[in-house]
């Protein structure tokens, strides 16, 4: 007779075999050792971005996070990316500023 393992079983199992981690080592979702807690945007900052694009053109997230004239609550590259894609998703006017 045949053994059936649910998804939720396998992950279990390999989670607390390896210590809360994916293959590769990556943390789990429930881990925050490494990732840290989400931070909401502030309508500051989303602001920020967006006058940064202007400045620094788009793509540019290292120069627009080290321009003091900005503020940006411990965020990363990848951080002022994804808020930039989901901002111009919203507002497409945004969408002219990444034309080179």
């Amino acid at each position: 007779f045949a053994v059936v393992a649910t998804q939720s079983t396998v992950s279990s199992g390999i989670n607390a075999e390896y210590g809360g981690t994916r293959s590769g080592g990556t943390p789990t979702s429930n881990d925050t050792s490494t990732r840290g807690l989400r931070t909401k945007w502030t309508d500051e900052e989303a602001s920020h971005l967006v006058e940064g694009v202007k400045k620094h053109g788009y793509g540019n997230w290292a120069d627009i996070l080290q321009d003091r004239q900005f503020s940006f609550a411990n965020r990363t590259n990848v951080n002022l990316k994804d808020k930039w894609r989901h901002l111009r998703k919203n507002i497409p006017s945004l969408q002219k500023y990444e034309q080179s």
